[in-house]
């Protein structure tokens, strides 16, 4: 398993979404575990607008995780909102648990949970439940390279279209792979990279992947800045949701 770190306060500067996606990197948030006891992380935006434009753009997250001995737990929430001018530009949110067990130096086991709802991909509520075990292939200092792959359940209730009283009800059982790799380029410099993939086992070509990529400069031992790039791709989504999307995320980091 990848070293843990301290917690720490996120709070974006800059967030250009273009658009939301369904899967979700929890990479990022097991590095803010502390190595023993109890931590909190918390991260938020909130900008209001009058005149020309009206309306409001928010999201939110907070978690909280433990570790002690062989076991490591965490959990988040998040909601993302925009309205601008009567007209709805985001509107999603995600709950995720997971819990790890650490079996050997090399080896973890892994269970998790989440739920989750998303306007624009007519997700009206996602709930999937997986369990599998973690590899650590390489990890030091200045690199770590890590694979996990686990059995996953999905239930999904989809909207026909926004705004929709009619509902459809789909279930899947997939394989959820992913390999993880962070390494230090220079003092200051850190770069990290996740990239998913969940086939359906009954029909391998209904697939989803994520990857996310990016770099993290930190300016002192309690700030830092980053910047990364998200793709996503359905091969299968509902009708009227395009199967690729993209985003680009800066931020602003305090380290506590």
């Amino acid at each position: 398993m990848p070293k843990p770190v301290r917690p720490w306060l996120v709070l974006p500067f800059l967030l250009v979404p273009t658009v939301v996606h369904a899967q979700v990197n929890t990479e990022p948030f097991r590095k803010r575990i502390k190595q023993a006891g109890y931590s909190f992380f918390l991260q938020g935006t909130f900008d209001g607008h009058t005149g020309n434009s009206s309306g409001l753009t928010a999201d939110g997250l907070v978690g909280a995780g433990v570790a002690r001995d062989r076991h490591l737990a965490f959990a988040f929430a998040s909601v993302d909102y925009s309205k601008i001018n009567q007209t709805l530009g985001v509107d999603k949110s995600f709950v995720h648990a997971r819990y790890d067990f650490t079996i050997t130096k090399r080896v973890s086991w892994e269970a998790f949970v989440q739920e989750q709802s998303d306007v624009f991909q007519l997700i009206k509520t996602r709930d999937l439940i997986g369990t599998g075990p973690r590899f650590t292939i390489y990890d030091d200092a200045h690199f770590g390279l890590f694979l996990g792959v686990a059995y996953m359940a999905e239930r999904d209730v989809y909207d026909l279209t926004i705004g929709s009283t009619d509902d459809r009800l789909q279930g899947a059982q997939r394989a959820s792979t992913y390999l993880s790799a962070h390494a230090t380029l220079s003092d200051g410099i850190d770069t990290v990279t996740t990239t998913y993939a969940q086939p359906n086992l009954r029909d391998p070509s209904d697939i989803r992947i994520l990857s996310e990529s990016g770099f993290v400069f930190k300016i002192s031992t309690w700030l830092s800045t980053s910047i990364s790039f998200v793709a996503h791709y359905d091969s299968n989504p509902v009708p009227g949701v395009l199967p690729t999307d993209t985003e680009l995320k800066n931020a602003i980091t305090l380290t506590l």
